[in-house]
């Protein structure tokens, strides 16, 4: 390197990736990025709908923050966020279940809004995917990524939104279209029940779209 070539306008992609560096140090060593990229993932593949029995048996219980505290203990580290940073529902689709957590605000890139994890109606770890705060570095960027970790811990990109954080339009809307639709869990205390209750939905689901499709389509 030449003597003046510190003192060069760095590029657009040079500054991305010294960031993308300094964001992977910083993530390898914080407890809530550990626990909803490396933890969780690895509870859904290795347990299946495991998890879901448990949260489902005692909704009054924050099963999800209590694994989220356990991760930061065994961590040594401090537990910054409480039980209400977690809110779990769930979601139903035509090839299984999906369990959603909304996260505690992400306060650096790499971590998420939510969490979405995903099993078949005979209780098998489909997929992984959880939305994760976007490094931007011009306005069009993305604010937010749809990603997902597979079984063999890859971790893969498969959509930038715009808007950022929680409960806004273009969220419900990935959610219904990639993810899966609201399902009221208030009377529902188990795997068995959650899977019946779906399946009760889809069943009239497609009795209301025979109803209201026109002849012959």
């Amino acid at each position: 390197m030449g003597l003046f070539d510190a003192f060069k306008p760095k590029s657009d992609l040079q500054i991305a990736i010294e960031n993308a560096k300094r964001i992977q140090k910083e993530n390898s060593t914080d407890s809530l990025y550990q626990f909803e990229h490396v933890a969780m993932p690895q509870i859904l593949y290795s347990q299946n709908a495991n998890l879901f029995e448990v949260i489902l048996r005692d909704q009054e219980r924050n099963g999800i923050y209590d694994l989220y505290a356990a991760v930061c203990k065994k961590r040594n580290d401090r537990v910054r966020f409480g039980p209400e940073c977690f809110i779990t529902s769930f979601l139903y689709r035509d090839d299984g279940l999906v369990m959603k957590t909304t996260m505690p605000d992400p306060y650096r890139v790499g971590l998420c809004t939510a969490i979405y994890q995903m099993v078949n109606y005979d209780g098998v770890a489909i997929s992984y995917f959880c939305i994760e705060l976007a490094q931007k570095i011009s306005e069009n960027d993305p604010s937010t990524f749809l990603c997902s970790w597979t079984r063999e811990h890859i971790h893969k990109n498969h959509k930038g939104l715009k808007e950022n954080y929680k409960n806004t339009e273009e969220m419900e809307t990935v959610e219904i279209t990639f993810l899966g639709t609201p399902i009221d869990t208030t009377d529902v205390h188990s795997f068995d029940e959650l899977v019946s209750k779906a399946k009760s939905m889809l069943s009239n689901e497609t009795i209301f779209n025979d109803l209201i499709r026109p002849s012959g389509v």
